[in-house]
């Protein structure tokens, strides 16, 4: 068997020393150590180390290239650490290892040129073999997708060792994406979707990338565009919460990659809060409120009050100005108030409003267009009082001077004539008899149309000329 000591190393210079020496003699990535003398011959050493004709000298050659074979560098295979299926790969075979480590023999402790191309580029890298002429390396950076080849050679030789080639395919790197949001607020939280609606103005976005990669963030509500940006962590997971609340509206978020040319698909969510429908919402009259005389409250459009500086009531978004318009059909006013926190406003005018048809509108300061009108009828003339009244007391024979206090002037004429009122109430009731005591009582005619008191209709009838019956119309 052929003695092996890889302590020792093809040395050339120490190959031309004086007799007596040690000779390293290097074949098949072996080194053989053979004491020198002047009687030894080359036909002393393993039969294998030789040529067909041994040789004697006193002094080996410097160079072994007399009858030695030399060691040629090898790549004997790449080792892929990456992805699923890892381990050995033979010249041609294809790896997604973008850094894949290549292994061979050469000379011990040599320093070695490596060559690498894809036949565009091509670099270059070197290494040492150990003492047994083993040897490993690995590229500093990724390379690129494609085939690369690589060859070797020792320092001092001419020629390259034969090329091994890898194709090197690794997989297209994760995408940037968004998975879901995380709603926080309110009574139904929890994950959702795009698409979805969600009363949390801070949802926390979550999606996938590359592991330890920066993430930029896109989103606008079709206004302004925002951008912001995260990082993935080991897992390729990524969060990020708005450091603001986002306005009630339509969303649509989308992610990519730092330096990625093209953005994710969007992700599209509607925020719907208790307060942004009070914002969104618009200016609207609901209600005055009656605080004259003896029937108070709530009036709605259509209405007619007695009180000639009523509160109008309404809605709007929070804390914000609100614009009043208001006219009796003749010169046109304007006034402004503030709605509070929730989105409520109320409004008294300054001074009395006279009596009449007043129609009222509102809107958002610099809104396009007003509210719907809000109608009412301020009639003052008549403020029923209680006692002993001549409203108050059912059906009374009223005298002229008792009518011309609760009518405008010009409604009845001052003429001698007997007059009635009948209001809405179960205890009035006239007996045509007893108005025309010893009369025929099918004298009665109705009035045509009606006669307005107090803001109260009646049906108006009356007997010849002499005597009139005012009923409240529909009783």
């Amino acid at each position: 068997m052929k003695p092996r000591y890889p302590d020792y190393t093809l040395d050339t210079d120490r190959a031309s020393r004086e007799n007596g020496s040690t000779a390293y003699i290097a074949l098949d990535n072996s080194t053989y150590v053979i004491e020198q003398t002047a009687t030894k011959t080359l036909s002393s050493f393993p039969e294998s180390l030789v040529s067909d004709t041994p040789v004697s000298y006193a002094h080996p050659p410097s160079s072994y290239a007399h009858g030695v074979k030399a060691i040629t560098p090898v790549i004997r295979y790449a080792w892929d650490d990456v992805g699923q299926e890892q381990g050995m790969r033979a010249s041609g075979n294809r790896t997604d290892d973008a850094a894949p480590t290549l292994r061979g023999t050469g000379p011990a402790n040599t320093y070695m040129d490596i060559m690498f191309t894809n036949g565009s580029v091509t670099r270059y890298n070197g290494i040492t073999t150990d003492a047994d002429g083993n040897w490993s390396w690995t590229p500093r950076a990724d390379l690129a997708d494609g085939t690369w080849t690589f060859t070797v050679q020792a320092d001092g030789q001419e020629t390259w060792s034969n090329a091994f080639t890898l194709i090197i395919d690794t997989p297209a790197a994760p995408e940037a994406l968004i998975t879901h949001i995380h709603d926080n607020v309110g009574s139904e939280q929890g994950e959702r979707f795009s698409g979805s609606i969600t009363d949390d103005s801070t949802p926390t976005l979550h999606g996938t990338g590359p592991a330890n990669t920066l993430i930029d963030i896109l989103y606008t509500d079709g206004g302004r565009v925002r951008s912001n940006s995260t990082f993935t962590d080991d897992e390729g997971n990524w969060s990020w919460t708005p450091w603001q609340n986002l306005n009630d509206g339509y969303w649509t978020f989308q992610v990519q990659v730092e330096g990625a040319p093209s953005w994710s698909q969007s992700f599209a969510i509607t925020i719907d809060t208790p307060e942004g429908r009070i914002a969104l919402r618009d200016a609207e009259i609901t209600h005055i409120t009656d605080n004259v005389g003896s029937d108070q409250g709530d009036r709605f459009s259509g209405s007619i009050t007695d009180d000639a500086l009523p509160t109008l009531h309404g809605t709007g978004p929070a804390n914000t100005l609100i614009d009043i318009l208001y006219t009796d059909g003749g010169k046109v006013r304007t006034n402004s108030t503030f709605t509070d926190n929730e989105g409520n406003w109320s409004w008294t005018p300054w001074q009395n409003l006279k009596d009449g048809y007043w129609t009222f509108q509102v809107q958002v300061e610099d809104a396009p267009s007003w509210s719907q009108s809000f109608a009412i009828t301020i009639d003052t003339s008549t403020d029923t009082a209680s006692g002993d009244d001549a409203f108050s007391n059912g059906l009374t024979s009223l005298s002229f001077g008792d009518l011309l206090s609760v009518v405008d002037s010009d409604v009845l004429i001052d003429n001698g004539k007997t007059q009635y009122m009948l209001d809405n109430d179960a205890s009035n009731v006239v007996k045509l008899e007893d108005i025309l005591s010893g009369n025929d009582i099918d004298g009665w005619q109705q009035q045509q149309g009606t006669l307005t008191v107090a803001g109260v209709q009646y049906d108006v009838y009356h007997y010849t000329d002499e005597t009139e019956l005012l009923v409240q119309h529909a009783v």
